[in-house]
């Protein structure tokens, strides 16, 4: 195995190591948010990440330096818009006024269905 090969897939794995605590609470709120009965914002956090994952990976990828450059800046890029759809997703939840909504745009409340 090349030695630099092995040094770029470390990097890439020591950066990508640093999102896995957003990419863990993401999956856990979009389960939130379908839960609620709430597609959309799940839908419209992944487009925004995804468009940002591939205008980082664009500004990124091509630079020369080994931490920020090539596999590192992709793993930095997708690292970022992570980040930035956990921001998202918790301002979402976060905001009063903007709770989940049904699929006919009424509030949807965790105690919605309980039976007193």
């Amino acid at each position: 195995i090349d030695k630099e090969l092995l040094h770029a897939a470390w990097r890439y794995c020591a950066i990508r190591s640093i999102g896995f605590p957003a990419a863990a609470m993401i999956g856990t709120l979009q389960a939130a948010c379908l839960g609620l009965q709430d597609n959309k914002t799940p839908f419209q956090v992944i487009v925004i990440a995804a468009v940002l994952n591939l205008l980082l990976d664009v500004a990124l990828v091509g630079r020369k330096s080994a931490w920020i450059g090539g596999t590192a800046g992709a793993a930095w890029a997708t690292t970022i818009s992570q980040y930035v759809g956990l921001g998202l997703f918790l301002r979402k939840f976060a905001t009063k006024n903007t709770a989940c909504k049904d699929r006919n745009g009424e509030k949807v409340s965790s105690k919605k269905n309980v039976d007193r």
